[in-house]
């Protein structure tokens, strides 16, 4: 008898704190990084721009290949885990600023699912930080592109709550 009060108390605790977690954890989230580099400016800068060498350092890469300039742009395309991605540089102020941006310009097809739903039962949502919102739509493109007899790669793009009843 002793060890099923244990038992439930146990079981009882952990649920307590699944809701609790569930109803306070955030919905949505902005994640930035930082680090700081015992060296000048100028050194980091070298670096992050000089893409070429990238695949000396950088473990994730398979290869980089620097492409074509378009409309007087950098561009390179990267091979890592998930298959090669372009990226096109659109603002280089050096040594402060460096924004580089995914180009789609091969032929493919980009399909977007967006899921609205609703779960209704408060436990449900209390669990829902511990289960993915987009599985059944990843299974389903990772299936397409196995009918189409192509490898996908599925990026979450949204996956937060929303506040509302319709």
């Amino acid at each position: 008898m002793k060890w099923l009060k244990i038992g439930c108390g146990i079981v009882g605790a952990l649920l307590s704190f699944l809701l609790v977690s569930g109803s306070i954890a955030a919905k949505c989230h902005v994640a930035t990084v930082k680090a700081t580099f015992a060296k000048p400016a100028a050194d980091v800068w070298q670096r992050v721009t000089d893409h070429a060498t990238q695949p000396k350092w950088r473990k994730d890469l398979k290869s980089l290949v620097m492409l074509p300039p378009a409309e007087g742009k950098t561009c390179f395309e990267e091979e890592g885990e998930f298959g090669k991605v372009r990226f096109v540089v659109d603002e280089l102020v050096a040594p402060t600023r460096y924004v580089v941006r995914i180009a789609s310009t091969y032929a493919a097809t980009t399909l977007s699912i967006t899921e609205e739903g609703e779960v209704t039962r408060f436990l449900f949502r209390a669990l829902s930080p511990f289960f993915s919102k987009t599985a059944t739509i990843e299974t389903y493109l990772v299936a397409l592109g196995g009918d189409l007899e192509v490898d996908v790669k599925t990026e979450v793009v949204v996956e937060a709550g929303r506040d509302g009843g319709g």
